[in-house]
């Protein structure tokens, strides 16, 4: 035939070169060790939820999940939904606040854990528990928003905010306070809730770091738990006396995402590969 045939072939990631079929090399190696690159390493390890049950409607709450391998910056999944990151208080617990909307509706779900740290995969998975509301230690069940007006020893006081209150009759929340020495918000960061002897009224405190204020209240109408009501604060330790009102405040029409959704953890990393290069495979026959 007398004359060399060269045959040339456009390919990517590779550079082979073949003479006459007896010898085969990919190029440089590129992209050599290239498998497991990106692969996921463990995270952090779940053990327990506190509380691990709650129940539909309530307050929003602080959600404290203990475990291991927890490290700063890390975040929290309602499902596949994110809760934020979460409050870091060591290497085996950490917390997060969980809204109110996310438990309108009754059902379970899992909570999952991610940390920062390059190529780890998301943890395990623990279940949570919403049930049913059947009753509650209080005529006052779920989230409230609230204004109050009064006075104290310097003048006028205004406080407005939310509460929320649990089937056992514990309190949280947030309130904006001032008066005409200052003005601060804080969180409402304990209190209860308890009925008196007439139906629909009963005492409710809630306690700051700047203290503890006491009123009673009564609910308009008869549901339960109540809906909207007054409130009012006399002779109380603080020196405030006044009045105001509070209604129950809807945690919206739709949640987040359903609290029977399939649950799917976060997908672990990618695997990366490097970038392709243009190369030739080269096929030269002689005759």
């Amino acid at each position: 035939m007398g004359k060399t045939i060269r045959k040339c072939f456009e390919y990517l990631g590779l550079s082979v070169f073949l003479w006459c079929c007896s010898a085969c090399m990919i190029g440089g190696g590129h992209g050599g060790g290239g498998g497991g690159h990106g692969m996921g390493i463990p995270g952090a390890t779940l053990t327990s939820l506190t509380p691990s049950t709650v129940v539909a409607g309530g307050p929003s709450f602080t959600l404290d999940v203990k475990g291991t391998g927890f490290v700063p910056g890390g975040s929290l999944f309602w499902n596949t939904t994110g809760l934020g990151a979460y409050t870091f208080v060591s290497s085996t617990e950490v917390t997060v606040q969980v809204g109110a909307g996310f438990i309108t509706t009754p059902g379970n779900v899992n909570i999952v854990a991610t940390i920062p740290t390059p190529r780890t995969n998301p943890s395990n998975a623990l279940p949570l528990t919403i049930g049913s509301f059947s009753s509650s230690a209080c005529v006052l069940f779920g989230s409230y928003n609230f204004f109050f007006t009064g006075f104290d020893a310097s003048g006028p006081v205004t406080i407005a905010g939310q509460f929320g209150v649990d089937t056992n009759g514990n309190v949280n929340g947030e309130e904006d306070f001032k008066d005409l020495a200052s003005a601060h918000t804080v969180l409402i960061t304990g209190g209860s809730c308890a009925n008196s002897a007439t139906t629909n009224e009963g005492t409710l405190s809630l306690t700051t770091s700047v203290g503890t204020s006491h009123y009673t209240f009564a609910t308009q109408a008869k549901p339960s738990p109540g809906t909207n009501g007054q409130m009012a604060e006399e002779g109380d330790a603080n020196g405030i006396s006044g009045s105001g009102r509070f209604k129950l405040t809807p945690p919206g029409a739709s949640r987040p995402e359903s609290a029977t959704a399939t649950t799917t953890a976060p997908s672990p990393p990618a695997r990366k590969f490097p970038a392709a290069r243009r190369s030739r495979i080269c096929i030269r026959a002689r005759p």
